[in-house]
């Protein structure tokens, strides 16, 4: 018995240790299949928007893949932010540092003899990333999901994964509430998001009415890259504005960033109905200046057409920004604007709803929408955000030119036509050649057949082009088959949601082919905007942002507004200098000057903003002269010269000494220069004699420069503006934008963009091939002849003028009392 009950303690202790050691091998299981992966590949070469003398300077950024469980994000990184990183570490983790130091390899912290942006030496860096990433991550079990490990370092994984992250329905804009009242209260007074119209909780007259919405937009702005530096000495704070029909709604503000990235928790995401099966969703990025005075530089925008997308669909796409969708300057530097980053979907509330809003409808063709604004400054906004700057103002010929390149590619149906007429007549494809000859036949003996001939061309045109679209396009874009079609129109189902894995698009793959097939949710793909053109590119490997910029604006345009630039900052630096009330207004007529013409260079049309500049310049000059002062200001006492340098010191976007630089270049600023760098060196008791010496020479120096500057500006405009071909051509040019807008309306439909608008006008012409051929014309054209010509004209036209006869004798009667 003894043997026996031991026998079963020693089997129940066995069938214990093996299951707690199952459970154990399982838990080891699990925590792999949870364990944090990381992956490490070279992404691209970048540029700096820089203001110094070296220019733009290039630098390499690394993607890291992370992955845990069930999530996965993707975070960009410099090889400098691996080095702070590294000092992080190694100052607060020292011990565990020195433990792991055999299994982490060498750490280099700079380049020697070798470019940081080599090729070569950036894939070497990649893998050096990647194992030190690893074997940290290692040491420290660190997991992201779970907080476990060195806060350091979670937080430099976690980077994307913020970004990445559903945004709670609790933070969304929604048309009936607006923004969450947490979300308006998290944030600084200046930086709050708000909606630039009153939404229908607030105005409900003011909206239709929520229920007869056909669908809802749900768009989120996660990030952005490579956007241009609107301001010279600081960072942009940068905000995003969506506008859908009669919703203009405003993001939370990023400051002092490059490289915005809305996080989750941010005001970054909105729910907005549709109204209109030809809404377009609009997205445009400021550069806010928080200033009365200023108005928020555009740094880019990008259009949406809610036809082109597939319903119950979430698209996360890349998007390049855009200044001027109609200037060619635009079109070659659309990648130096930079890309946003958005999430969106559309979901229609039925298909007969969808179907049903096309009827008693016209497209917008280029209207504004009518908007109640709630601000006047929000105008200017919502203009650029639905239009972009407007390059068909202003004579421009590069831009007629490319008006006239679209209007002559019309030439390309008929060109088809013609081939496919060709091909018909010289038998290349036999059947068709005696299809067409018993047709013909066949109307010749039926005459009236002969109407139905028009309606039916255009329905094999689309049909073609149909079977074109679908051949041509890539997945993510291609048209429905007919078979689903047809059973869409007759209300048989409705689409379902598209599912789609798309390849990795690597940065060689996108560069060597930028047409390439990219995909709808992490690749850099266009998904939106026309359905083949994929161009996602966002590599910087030819050349900087600003110079392929300034060689596309013209060179010689260039650098005259390169001069005006620098003379401009002069002016400023010395209106500084001067104070006091006239030189105050110098000063800000100087900077407006100076930082527009700095635009310029990064925004079309550049003649356009130089006279406007010029123009508000001459007010400025003249409201000072009524006064009895110029620009370059008056003789000021020596504690209003001193009070005004020494608040001209802290002015002019973040103090003097960034305009010292280009002072040292220009002689007119030298003798500036030399009292400002004499000034630093001087006792307290001498600050009054300097300061009065530096006021009498900026006083010296201000008319020189404000004549440069006056000179220079006229000279920008009468190089853009000033054209004797502008009289003759700039009408033309307004009429064929005018002209274009119809004209892409119609190729679109041919196309094959809007596939229900086309299909419905398939179902006309059908319609119509089927019932002309039957209408009685004969006895239509008699009755038509009659009513025009009948002998029933006489007497209306004798009653007509007896009634002028009776109106002109009352018209003479009332005259002579």
């Amino acid at each position: 018995m003894k043997h026996q009950a031991w026998s079963g303690m020693r089997d129940l202790t066995r069938a214990a240790a093996m299951a707690k050691y199952g459970s154990y091998v399982e838990s080891l299981q699990a925590r792999d299949r949870r364990a944090l992966a990381l992956s490490v590949r070279f992404l691209q070469v970048r540029y700096t928007q820089s203001t110094s003398k070296r220019g733009n300077e290039a630098y390499a950024v690394y993607e890291i893949d992370c992955r845990e469980g069930s999530h996965s994000w993707r975070c960009i990184v410099r090889w400098s932010d691996l080095a702070r990183l590294w000092d992080a570490l190694q100052l607060f983790h020292l011990s565990e540092m020195k433990l792991a130091q055999s299994s982490l390899p060498t750490f280099y912290r700079h380049t020697v003899t070798t470019s940081k942006v080599d090729r070569t030496l950036c894939e070497q860096r990649a893998q050096t990333m990647q194992q030190l990433l690893r074997g940290m991550a290692r040491v420290w079990d660190v997991s992201v999901l779970e907080e476990r490990g060195p806060s350091t370092f979670r937080h430099f994984l976690s980077s994307g994964s913020d970004v990445e992250k559903r945004t709670p329905e609790s933070a969304w804009y929604t048309a009936a509430g607006g923004w969450p009242t947490a979300m308006v209260q998290a944030a600084a007074r200046k930086l709050a998001p708000r909606s630039l119209v009153p939404h229908a909780g607030e105005a409900p007259a003011l909206h239709p009415p929520l229920a007869s919405a056909i669908g809802e937009v749900r768009i989120e702005v996660l990030e952005a890259v490579g956007l241009l530096q609107a301001d010279l000495l600081s960072p942009n704070d940068v905000y995003a504005v969506l506008v859908l029909e009669s919703y203009a709604v405003q993001t939370v503000c990023l400051e002092d960033t490059s490289h915005p990235r809305w996080r989750a928790e941010d005001a970054r995401a909105a729910r907005l109905p549709v109204f209109s099966p030809f809404a377009s969703l609009c997205v445009a990025l400021f550069d806010a200046d928080f200033s009365t005075l200023d108005a928020d530089d555009p740094l880019g925008r990008v259009e949406i057409r809610l036809a082109t997308l597939h319903p119950n669909t979430v698209y996360t796409s890349w998007l390049p920004l855009h200044l001027c969708p109609d200037s060619a300057e635009d079109a070659l530097a659309a990648h130096l604007l930079g890309h946003v980053r958005v999430r969106y979907s559309v979901t229609w509330t039925s298909a007969a709803s969808r179907l049903v809003g096309y009827w008693g409808r016209m497209p917008p063709l280029g209207h504004p929408p009518v908007l109640p604004l709630s601000e006047p400054a929000d105008e200017a906004r919502m203009q650029f955000t639905y239009f972009g700057l407007a390059s068909a103002r202003r004579y421009s010929w590069s831009t007629f030119q490319s008006y006239l390149d679209e209007m002559l590619s019309l030439r390309e149906p008929l060109d088809v036509l013609a081939r496919d007429v060709r091909d018909l007549i010289t038998y290349r494809q036999p059947l068709s050649s005696l299809t067409a000859l018993i047709m013909w036949q066949y109307f010749c003996s039926h005459a009236a057949l002969v109407l139905s001939l028009l309606p039916g061309a255009l329905l094999w045109a689309l049909g073609k082009a149909y079977c074109d679209a679908r051949d041509s396009s890539a997945e993510l874009h291609r048209p429905p088959s007919l078979w689903e079609s047809w059973r869409w129109l007759l209300l048989l189902g409705r689409p379902p949601s598209l599912s789609y894995t798309p390849p990795l698009a690597t940065e060689d793959a996108m560069v060597a082919n930028p047409d390439a097939d990219g995909g709808a949710t992490t690749t850099w793909a266009d998904a939106a905007a026309d359905r083949g053109a994929h161009d996602g590119s966002i590599s910087r490997d030819v050349a900087s942002p600003r110079a392929l910029l300034r060689s596309v604006t013209g060179g010689v345009a260039g650098a005259v507004v390169g001069t005006a630039s620098a003379v401009a900052n002069a002016a400023a630096s010395t209106a500084s200098a001067v104070g006091g009330a006239v030189g105050g207004a110098a000063m800000s007529t100087a900077r407006a000057v100076g930082s527009n013409f700095d635009r310029g260079r990064q925004r079309a049309p550049l003649a356009e903003v130089v006279e406007q500049q010029y123009q508000r310049e001459r007010r400025v000059r003249a409201d000072a002269r009524r006064r009895g002062r110029t620009m370059a200001g008056a003789r000021m006492g020596d504690n209003d010269v001193e009070a005004a340098s020494l608040a001209g010191a802290v002015e002019m976007d973040g103090g003097i000494e960034g305009n010292l630089g280009g002072m040292a270049r220009h002689p007119p600023r030298r003798a500036l220069l030399r009292s400002v760098t004499g000034l630093a060196g001087v006792t307290v008791k001498g600050v009054t004699e300097v300061v009065a010496a530096l006021g009498e020479a900026a006083a010296s120096t201000a008319s020189a420069v404000e004549s440069a500057a006056t000179s220079t500006a006229r000279a920008v405009v009468q190089e853009g503006t000033i054209n004797p071909l502008a009289v003759y051509l700039g009408p033309v040019q307004r009429d064929l934008a005018e002209l274009l807008v119809y004209v892409r309306a119609l190729r679109s439909i041919g196309r094959w963009d809007d596939p229900v608008l086309t299909g419905w006008l398939c179902v006309a012409l059908m319609f119509s091939a089927l019932v002309l051929p039957w209408v009685p014309w004969r006895l239509l054209l008699r009755l038509l002849g009659l009513a025009l010509l009948g002998p029933h004209q006489y007497f209306f036209e004798r009653e007509r003028q007896k009634q002028a006869g009776e109106q002109a004798a009352l018209e003479r009667h009332s005259a002579g009392h």
